[in-house]
């Protein structure tokens, strides 16, 4: 997840990424806050052993970058139910709401994002749902199948080459309203 950093000079937007991102995403510097960290699996044993013990891939073991801490932050205002993975997806969700962007503008130029909880747990829920949505269509956009769509013309079916063609350029003339 990138955020604008704070010399950002335009309005705040979060992105997703399943890539390694330009530090330059959102021009001014960003800040990347990822889901996993990976570390060396030969440097393992200067790691806290209290993190989880997350899969080896590549030579690296994965461990989550949501702490414990924020973990039990969550089940405390949610319940036990709640994962390291549905925080990250909470916090892209409260990321885009336009309520919270619009609320906490001026501070968002100036520091890292505060994210509050919500005072209902289906509220919460429902910012994991959407946001997860949002995010596999943020992450996914380029593979998914165009919608089919049928140019309905009949100049197009007489002679397609000719279809586009430009005789000569006018300029509208403006209505009566658009005088006034």
């Amino acid at each position: 997840m990138c955020s604008p950093g704070p010399s950002n000079r335009k309005d705040y937007s979060c992105l997703i990424t399943n890539l390694l991102p330009d530090l330059n995403i959102n021009e001014g510097g960003a800040q990347c806050f990822p889901l996993y960290l990976y570390e060396p699996v030969a440097d393992y044993g200067k790691l806290d052993l209290e993190k989880d013990n997350g899969p080896v891939i590549d030579g690296y073991r994965r461990s989550s970058a949501v702490t414990d801490a924020i973990l039990k932050d969550y089940q405390a205002a949610y319940g036990k139910p709640v994962t390291k993975e549905d925080i990250f997806y909470y916090l892209y969700g409260i990321l885009h709401s336009p309520e919270y962007r619009t609320r906490f503008a001026a501070d968002l130029k100036k520091m890292l994002p505060r994210i509050p909880l919500t005072k209902e747990t289906s509220d919460y829920q429902n910012f994991i749902k959407a946001s997860r949505d949002l995010a596999q269509w943020h992450l996914k956009y380029e593979t998914i199948e165009p919608y089919p769509l049928n140019e309905l013309s009949d100049a197009l079916a007489l002679d397609p080459d000719k279809h586009y063609l430009v005789q000569k350029m006018t300029y509208a003339r403006p209505t009566p309203e658009q005088k006034a």
